[in-house]
């Protein structure tokens, strides 16, 4: 249950912002990251990761500007959920502000947003240039539930992702 007015990183890094608790703490319970409020972030050249919520992470709300830019091939902007194993599980009910991932450059297979067994990923206005080549805007994988909503600065539509 923390609060962070806003957290900014310049310069290159791999992974900006890491949340991850633990499947069995010492009293033999999850061991949770919860309840935290971060108002806004702002992170350049990221060459892994931008947000990388990963286990035993819910309740959080991130309700400012949320910005990142993505410096390398098969990096990615929000990642909800790990890739594997243990490492995606208990993640839910987290929500954004306002989202917006950069990935100019040709560097490729770049993803704004990913979600892996998630539940209720919540995005108020997701902007993102659009995606590098073979990149995608929206990628999920055994997801319960979210809700994107995605402005798109060349057509001025808005898309709703939401399952």
């Amino acid at each position: 249950a923390c609060t962070f007015g806003a957290l900014v990183q310049q310069g290159q890094c791999g992974t900006f912002f890491e949340t991850g608790g633990h499947n069995v703490g010492a009293d033999g319970s999850p061991q949770v990251v919860t309840l935290n409020t971060i108002g806004s972030m702002f992170a350049e050249n990221c060459a892994q990761y931008g947000v990388h919520l990963r286990s035993w992470t819910d309740n959080n709300a991130f309700p400012g500007v949320n910005r990142v830019s993505l410096n390398g091939d098969g990096a990615i902007g929000l990642q909800v959920g790990g890739a594997s194993g243990t490492d995606n599980r208990g993640v839910y009910m987290n929500k954004f502000g306002i989202l917006a991932v950069d990935t100019f450059g040709s560097m490729t297979d770049r993803i704004g947003v990913s979600m892996d067994r998630s539940k209720l990923t919540i995005i108020d206005a997701y902007y993102q240039s659009p995606p590098a080549e073979g990149g995608r805007l929206v990628a999920t994988r055994d997801t319960t539930s979210y809700d994107i909503r995605y402005y798109d600065d060349r057509t001025g539509k808005m898309t709703h992702y939401v399952r």
